[in-house]
């Protein structure tokens, strides 16, 4: 969900040039598999709970289906930043061209597609 975790996830990433590829919470556990398994992804990141919904139930499963996918790492839904949650880093790997996030097209012509966004866009 929006918030200021999610802004410290988002650019924490782009600092360590990791592509981000966000994951509507309003979305299904099999809409939600087909995203990580079309992104290969190494990493899921799901709020501990959200909306009356259990997303490390549904990680776990998705989990199990997407062999790429290494680690999920369950976060609390707040408000407030989390400071002294992880060291933090002075260094940055990033850099403009890297890609950073990918956003859903909407889908007017077709399927939606995931449209890349670079560090420096």
């Amino acid at each position: 969900p929006d918030g200021a975790v999610w802004l410290q996830l988002l650019f924490g990433a782009a600092q360590l040039g990791v592509l981000v590829v966000p994951v509507s919470t309003r979305l299904k556990t099999a809409e939600a598999l087909h995203v990580v398994n079309t992104a290969q992804a190494r990493m899921l990141v799901v709020p501990t709970r959200f909306l009356d919904f259990d997303y490390i139930e549904a990680a776990s499963a998705i989990q199990h289906a997407v062999s790429a996918l290494e680690h999920v790492v369950d976060v609390p839904v707040s408000g407030e930043f989390m400071w002294d949650a992880y060291p933090v880093r002075e260094e940055s790997l990033g850099e403009g061209l890297d890609p950073w996030c990918t956003f859903s097209t909407s889908g007017t012509t077709g399927k939606p597609k995931l449209a890349v966004h670079t560090q420096s866009g």
